[in-house]
């Protein structure tokens, strides 16, 4: 657990010093900002222990307890809610709490659970995902709906709102797991989507200031090329061992105390 730590807080402050040139250069760049706004999405790393921690500690009995597990759910649902309507003005770090129910989800997928996921029929997987993605389109008409059922507009309403956003994304998470391929080619390189998931940003910033300089204007075809390039070269660094060893850092401990 404590390799995992520092594996995470050097990954966090690797990147989120990297991620603060743009602000630098765009003059957003403060301590505040540094220390209490986690940037693209780096508070993962250090969420990932946290709760890993939590699982860790919980009780076998509570495990192995379906309503004790829902109850944790309902609990992290809640604590994601509250996170995103009231926390989040304050620091980004509090993601940490609003992605927590994913977390959970997360902690019981399994190669046994996405086995069975993928014995169903595609049939009913593609009438889920339509599903999910109607009701994205028509996100507005059911928010007024279920408003409306409710008699009234009270946080209550927008926790239900809330709740059925969390199961589209499940529905629609589900299906990607279920089309997504399983191959040792695409196995080595989504090893490295992580990496790919870190670097784009800082590439992306360089890509858009060469391009403001030379006054290039976007086209469908610039933005594809753009997307491929960032895409390549993202992939290209992570495959670096220096850039790689920031993504995943290795820590042994016995040597260091030897």
């Amino acid at each position: 657990m404590r390799v995992s730590l520092l594996s995470s807080l050097i990954i966090y402050v690797t990147f989120q010093t990297i991620d603060a040139i743009p602000l630098y250069f765009s003059g957003e760049l403060s301590l505040k900002t540094y220390l209490l706004e986690p940037q693209n999405g780096v508070w993962f790393f250090l969420a990932t222990p946290i709760w890993q921690a939590f699982f860790l500690l919980l009780s076998p009995k509570l495990k192995s307890n379906s309503f004790a597990l829902f109850c944790i759910l309902v609990v992290s649902l809640i604590s994601a809610y509250l996170a995103s309507n009231y926390l989040m003005k304050l620091s980004s770090f509090f993601s940490i709490i609003l992605y927590f129910p994913f977390f959970i989800i997360a902690y019981f997928i399994n190669d046994e659970n996405i086995a069975s996921l993928r014995k169903n029929s595609y049939f009913t997987i593609l009438i889920i995902t339509a599903l999910a993605i109607a009701a994205l389109y028509y996100e507005n008409d059911i928010n007024r709906l279920v408003i409306t059922m409710t008699n009234i507009d009270s946080p209550s309403s927008f926790f239900i709102i809330y709740i059925l956003k969390f199961f589209i994304s499940m529905a629609l998470g589900s299906s990607i797991i279920y089309f997504a391929l399983s191959t040792d080619k695409y196995a080595k390189v989504s090893n490295n989507a992580l990496g790919v998931y870190l670097i784009h940003p800082i590439i992306c910033f360089i890509f858009l200031q060469v391009f403001a300089y030379f006054h290039v204007e976007y086209s469908l075809l610039i933005i594809i090329l753009l997307t491929l390039s960032t895409i390549s070269i993202a992939l290209l660094l992570a495959f670096s061992p220096t850039i790689h060893w920031f993504i995943e850092p290795k820590l042994n401990f016995n040597k260091l105390t030897q």
